[in-house]
């Protein structure tokens, strides 16, 4: 009987969603794989049968386990923005199979109901507020100066929110009134748990999660974990797509540094 196995004389890199203006630069360095959640974009949508965190974590890790096994992905960097951090999290933290975690800051937007129940208008709605979002943006932004469409953007809004609802489940799961979590990084992140190098990402215009919080959580890991955290000049939250030219010299840096 033969095995075989998937040699990589560099390590790929796994993003988890919204990385469409890094991806070709991250590709002439390393064999990138760009991922939605479960519940989200062209994913598959399952019915969530419970609003309980450990479920919630269970259903969006496992699925990424599953995908890693199929495609026999054995070490890897392992990226994430916005909630997708709390899942990279838990991923790291059960399977252990990354050598390197990026974590880079989001939200979520609130626009299932409004795509998912304005009928007809749901279009045009949706359309309106991208419009209106990308008009507060930074300068700098990748959609602010058309490289990517403003339609576009209002379109991919529309279709990966009108469908049945299914991951946003996670608001419920892992969010607190006043988008608090409900199980911080700060409460999960600790030197016993993670045993590899880690990058914290913040945008150093309007990031409303400012990067003082990754300073703390850096602090606790001095001594004994290598913990980073990294400034994208002007960018806001979006740092990936605020300022996409530094987001991927500085993201690339800390790959080369893992």
């Amino acid at each position: 009987m033969y095995t075989f196995w998937t040699v990589y004389l560099v390590l790929p890199v796994i993003v988890a969603i919204s990385h469409a203006r890094n991806l070709e630069e991250l590709a002439k360095h390393y064999d990138v794989y760009a991922v939605e959640w479960m519940g989200t974009g062209r994913s598959d949508r399952p019915k969530f049968s419970s609003y309980e965190l450990e479920y919630a974590d269970a259903m969006f890790v496992d699925a990424l386990e599953a995908w890693r096994k199929e495609l026999k992905i054995h070490k890897f960097h392992l990226g994430g923005h916005s909630m997708g951090v709390l899942g990279i999290h838990r991923h790291l933290e059960r399977y252990h199979w990354a050598s390197g975690f990026s974590a880079l800051f989001g939200i979520f937007n609130g626009l299932q109901c409004v795509a998912r129940y304005a009928g007809p208008l749901g279009p045009a709605l949706l359309r309106f507020i991208a419009f209106a979002r990308v008009s507060v943006m930074p300068e700098m932004s990748c959609i602010h100066r058309g490289l990517i469409p403003k339609e576009a953007l209002a379109a991919y809004w529309y279709n990966n929110w009108g469908l049945e609802k299914s991951g946003e489940i996670a608001m419920h799961s892992h969010l607190l009134p006043g988008v608090y979590a409900k199980k911080p990084l700060c409460v999960m992140l600790t030197p016993e748990t993670i045993k590899v190098p880690i990058t914290f990402m913040y945008g150093g215009g309007p990031d409303w999660m400012t990067a003082s919080h990754g300073e703390k959580l850096a602090e606790t890991f001095a001594g004994k974990q290598s913990v980073e955290v990294v400034i994208v000049p002007g960018a806001g939250h979006q740092v990936f797509m605020d300022n996409a030219p530094a987001f991927n010299e500085l993201l690339l840096s800390a790959l080369a540094r893992s």
